[in-house]
């Protein structure tokens, strides 16, 4: 996951430093299992807190029931791809009033690729 600088730094700092002695409550939506089991890996390492969704959909459906301090999105998935799981995430946020960091997770680094992302509602990638 490639992080840039800007906003996007801004709201990872952010997410941290609130929970700075504790573990961050991670949702990761990734369909693959090589990365899933990554992710996890690595997060876990660190202290934090993993759940895994396996399509943008369940995504979704476990944002119902749960909360995040931050979302690594895949951004080709079955069911719900990244994008439209982000635009969803972002409409209930327009209602509840709360702002989840999302991250792509994603090999697509073209201008466009970052464009799309940003568009749907994505901090960064």
């Amino acid at each position: 996951m490639a992080v840039e600088s800007g906003s996007g730094k801004t709201e990872l700092r952010s997410a941290l430093s609130q929970r700075s002695e504790s573990s961050l409550r991670i949702l990761v939506a990734e369909d693959n299992p090589v990365n899933q089991k990554v992710a996890v890996s690595v997060l876990q390492k660190r202290g934090h807190i993993v759940t895994v969704a396996l399509d943008g959909k369940r995504a979704v459906e476990v944002l119902e029931r749960e909360t995040f301090d931050l979302i690594l999105m895949d951004i080709q998935m079955p069911e719900m791809n990244g994008y439209e799981a982000t635009f969803v995430i972002r409409e209930k946020e327009k209602i509840t009033g709360a702002h989840i960091p999302i991250f792509a997770l994603t090999a697509h680094a073209m201008r466009a690729d970052q464009e799309r992302c940003r568009e749907a509602g994505m901090v960064n990638f």
